[in-house]
């Protein structure tokens, strides 16, 4: 069924977009050379040298089982990233969505990627054991179901989140120094929104936008000044409530821009580089569409920081 969805999708996205357009690469972080230039750009960016370290070593030891390919044909190999056309050739080479179908035992997922990166850079001013909430936090059930609880603090929320054998897993994969960091921020960015029940769907991004950086600021939030802390929500328009899903990072070069992410738990780290923020757009449009634990949620947004919103919507 997810095939079918992710087929369907790529279809619309290729008679939406020209398929002329600049040229994408995707890697997956498996060549050496491309891993040492990822590093040193992230360096470049301000990231921390510890935190440079640790990710390379997360990534060595996720790509020490074999990544799978996903594609349909094997596409052309050039300087160690897969190439293509443009971004809507790219979604549509994809069999599956690369945080489905994936042979690989769940690790280091996508906001603990970022918080890792964004260590000094991403910040507020909660502390774990503050009675700052209440926390809106979706608890993950079994299924791919999850139910909406309560939290007081910031440490209730994280391990309403997280289930024990994911912090099991994860520890040690971040300094000591950063637990109450990663606590605060995955409580802060994870946790839902509520929208005011006036909310129209035409004003849908504003609001949500609105919503999520009221929230920031009452937190103390600073984001990166080198980079975007990229999150992918999900809005259930009935309910007017907003669910972040997912999370990456995006950097500026002289000419174009690199995206980073983590694929989900099993799903392998992302690098792509492109020249206009669009094929982006179309990127986490295909990755967010026919996900299920996205199923219940009638709308799909990507903020950047704080400052930018864009619809992931694509309709045929």
């Amino acid at each position: 069924m997810r095939r079918a969805l992710h087929a369907l999708l790529a279809g619309v996205l290729l008679a939406r977009f020209s398929a002329e357009g600049s040229e994408v690469r995707l890697s997956f972080l498996t060549d050496d050379s491309v891993l040492r230039d990822t590093l040193e750009m992230l360096r470049r960016s301000g990231c921390r040298e510890d935190s440079v370290t640790a990710f390379r070593k997360i990534v060595a030891q996720h790509n020490a089982t074999p990544v799978e390919v996903p594609f349909s044909n094997l596409p052309i190999i050039r300087d160690g990233f897969f190439s293509f056309e443009s971004a809507p050739r790219l979604v549509s080479a994809l069999e599956h969505r690369l945080s489905d179908d994936i042979m690989h035992r769940y690790d280091f997922n996508c906001i603990d990627t970022v918080i890792l990166l964004g260590d000094g850079l991403l910040r507020n001013r909660l502390r774990p054991d503050d009675n700052f909430g209440p926390f809106l936090v979706l608890q993950p059930q079994t299924n791919d179901l999850a139910a909406l609880r309560l939290a007081a603090t910031a440490s209730d929320a994280f391990t309403t989140f997280y289930p024990p054998w994911y912090l099991e897993t994860t520890k040690g994969t971040m300094k000591e120094s950063m637990q109450a960091d990663r606590v605060c921020l995955t409580a802060a960015l994870f946790s839902c929104h509520l929208l005011p029940k006036s909310t129209s769907e035409q004003g849908l991004n504003k609001a949500v936008l609105n919503a999520l950086s009221g929230s920031w600021r009452h937190q103390g939030f600073k984001f990166p000044s080198k980079f975007e802390v990229v999150l992918v929500h999900g809005v259930n328009y009935s309910g007017k409530m907003v669910v972040t899903f997912h999370s990456g990072l995006l950097f500026s070069r002289k000419r174009g821009y690199t995206y980073l992410e983590k694929a989900g738990g099993k799903g392998p780290f992302v690098r792509l580089d492109f020249e206009a923020r669009t094929d982006l757009t179309t990127w986490l449009a295909a990755m967010s569409q026919g996900a299920e634990n996205m199923a219940n949620y009638t709308h799909r947004l990507a903020t950047f920081n704080d400052k930018r919103i864009e619809s992931l919507d694509v309709k045929p």
